[in-house]
C-alpha cells in the first residue's frame, strides 16, 4: 500500500510540474520553468480553484473549430476533386480519397497551430487575473469588469462567487506590479 501511495504522489508531482500554465509565468514573469510550475500550482490552490476553469470551454471550442474546418476542407476537396477528374475515369475514387485525406490532415494541422495562439491567450488572461487581479483592474478596467460579471453569473449559480471574489481581493497586492507585466 505504501508503494502505491508513493507512486501516486510521484505521479501527482509530475502532473503538477508539467503543466501548460507554467509557461505563462515563464513568459510574463521571466521565472525558471520549475519555479513557475510550483508557483502556478500554489496560485491555483490559493485562489480556491482546483481545476483550471477555462480549459473546458477553450478546449471544447478549439476541438470543435479544428474538426469543423478539417471536415469542411475534406468535403470541399472531395467535391472539387470529383468534379475535376470526371473526365479522367481511370483515376478513380482512390485519387479522390487521397486528396480528401490530405485536405483533412492539412486543415487539422493548420487549425491546431492557429488555435494554439487563441488557447494560450485565454490561459494567459486567466493566470494573470488569478495571480494579480488588481493589476488587471488598474490597466484594463473594462475587461476586468466584464470578466467579473461573467464569472459572477457562473459562480453565483453555485454560491461560490463571493468566496472566490474575497480570495481574489487578498491576492496580488504585493506579488507583482503592472510594470513587471511589460
Amino acid at each position: 500500500k505504501a508503494i502505491i501511495l508513493f507512486m501516486l504522489k510521484c505521479l501527482v508531482t509530475i502532473i503538477e510540474t508539467f503543466n501548460v500554465l507554467a509557461f505563462v509565468q515563464v513568459g510574463v514573469y521571466s521565472k525558471g520553468y520549475l519555479q513557475a510550475a510550483r508557483d502556478t500550482i500554489k496560485m491555483i490552490k490559493r485562489s480556491g480553484l482546483t481545476a483550471v476553469f477555462n480549459d473546458d470551454i477553450m478546449q471544447s471550442m478549439v476541438k470543435t473549430l479544428r474538426m469543423a474546418v478539417a471536415l469542411v476542407l475534406l468535403a470541399v476537396t472531395g467535391v472539387y476533386t470529383w468534379i475535376m477528374i470526371k473526365d479522367y475515369n481511370d483515376l478513380g475514387l482512390g485519387f479522390v480519397v487521397v486528396f480528401m485525406l490530405l485536405a483533412f490532415v492539412l486543415g487539422w494541422a493548420t487549425m491546431t497551430v492557429v488555435l494554439s495562439v487563441v488557447d494560450m491567450t485565454s490561459m494567459t488572461i486567466c493566470v494573470l487575473f488569478i495571480n494579480d487581479p488588481h493589476s488587471m483592474a488598474s490597466i484594463h478596467p473594462k475587461h476586468y469588469e466584464k470578466l467579473m460579471k461573467a464569472w459572477s453569473k457562473r459562480f453565483d449559480k453555485k454560491k461560490k462567487f463571493q468566496a472566490f471574489k474575497n480570495k481574489l481581493q487578498g491576492i496580488g497586492k504585493s506579488n507583482t506590479s503592472p510594470n513587471k507585466l511589460v
